[in-house]
């Protein structure tokens, strides 16, 4: 349409009376690339559902046979979201020296981090900067991350629904209801529990246990606290 509508400007003006669609020229070209735009968006929301839909649905997708670094996945996963959060909050690691490495799917394992870290910015208010800490450490009988914000945090309500299937308090904003579905389902798959606690005004903290039982071998980590900030 970029490359067409020149041509087409200069053919409007020798010919006024010029409708496309039935439509005024004049209304059609002031409106279409808005209207492009938002067929676009559509598409990539119905996409989007569509893949969220796929993943809740199949409880095997993913073998768990990869050696997890929960440390390591937690780096990657601030990456991949800076530029959707920095505008937001900081990010602040608080990762342990230690911590052992555990089989299951690299992917999945990603993709909690990464819904829990977008979500923990889109709980800030706008009016202020918030701050996301991410921490891991390992106790006697399980390895235990933890995704803290201080945001706008969550009624008993929305406490009680957060990790139902199309519960959604973002609506408004696209949410699908799904995204902590399926990190209750991913975490469930490994064996692990996920809980959150929250209040209203002071801010969300999802806590994820994962059993030693299941653990291989130990790394060791670039340092005890990292800054996500820049990441």
């Amino acid at each position: 349409m970029e490359d067409i509508l020149p041509l087409i400007d200069a053919h409007y003006e020798s010919h006024p009376d010029l409708k496309v669609a039935r439509l005024d020229y004049a209304f059609f070209r002031k409106h279409i690339i808005t209207l492009i735009e938002d067929m676009a968006n559509g598409s990539e929301r119905i996409k989007g559902i569509v893949e969220g839909l796929k993943r809740f649905a199949r409880r095997d997708e993913g073998l768990l046979i990869d050696t997890v670094d929960l440390n390591a996945i937690i780096r990657e996963s601030v990456r991949l979201v800076h530029n959707q959060i920095h505008k937001t909050a900081d990010v602040e690691l608080a990762l342990a020296d230690t911590l052992p490495q555990f089989p299951g799917n690299i992917q999945k394992i990603e993709q909690i981090l990464i819904n829990l870290v977008i979500n923990a910015a889109q709980a800030i208010p706008e009016q202020r900067r918030g701050l996301i800490e991410i921490s891991t450490e390992c106790t006697d009988t399980d390895i235990v991350a933890q995704v803290r914000d201080n945001g706008s945090g969550m009624s008993d309500r929305t406490i009680r629904q957060v990790f139902d299937p199309f519960f959604t308090t973002k609506r408004a904003r696209g949410g699908t209801g799904l995204g902590l579905a399926i990190v209750y389902r991913i975490v469930e798959e490994h064996g692990g529990t996920i809980k959150v606690l929250s209040k209203i005004g002071e801010g969300t903290t999802f806590t994820i246990h994962i059993p030693c039982k299941n653990v291989d071998s130990t790394v060791g980590t670039e340092s005890d606290r990292d800054s996500g900030g820049d990441a």
